[in-house]
Order: C-alpha cells, then structure tokens, then sequence
C-alpha cells in the first residue's frame, strides 16, 4: 500500500471502521470466553451463526526477569553480556 493510498484509506474512515471492527471482534471474543469459562464446558457450538466455540487451557505466567537474572549470575551461569556507554546515563547512574 502506498502512502497516497494509506492517506486515503484514513481520509475515508476506514481506519476509524477497522479500529472499531477490531474491538466488536475482541469483545464478542470475550463474551464468548466468559460464558465458556462459566459453564465449564470445552466445547460450544452455535449452528445458527456457524460459529464453534473451543476452550482451551493457556497458563500465563509472570517472570520477575532482574531477580532470575541476579539469581543466575549469583550461580555463575549467567554471564554479563553487556556493555553500557556512560554517555547515555545521568550523574547518579555514574555515581552508583
């Protein structure tokens, strides 16, 4: 697509109508997420719509990533890796 052609799609408003498209989808994703999740069932169909609906399981997990790093180069596994231009930091950062 190019730049006169991306003027013009957000000229129209397709932009404003795909934005809005986007976030229709993510909330029926979510109300059919929630009823899924409330009737405990792996499977929902809706023949009418042609629509199938599928639980499935995904664990989302959290990383405290500066502790696991301090803790594997405490261990001797992790090694530094990096280097920092002191150009770039303030007086504290120097200081510290």
């Amino acid at each position: 697509m190019s730049l006169s052609e991306f003027d013009l799609f957000i000229a129209k408003g397709n932009y404003q109508k795909l934005k809005y498209t986007e976030k229709k989808i993510e909330l029926i994703k979510e109300l059919i997420r929630d009823a899924l999740k409330s009737q405990e069932v792996k499977c929902e169909t809706w023949p009418e719509y042609g629509v199938v609906g599928k639980f499935k399981t995904v664990f989302r997990y959290k990383y405290d990533h500066e502790n696991i790093n301090r803790f594997l180069y405490e261990l001797g596994i992790l090694s530094i890796s990096a280097s920092i231009k002191e150009q770039f930091l303030d007086y504290e950062e120097i200081a510290t």
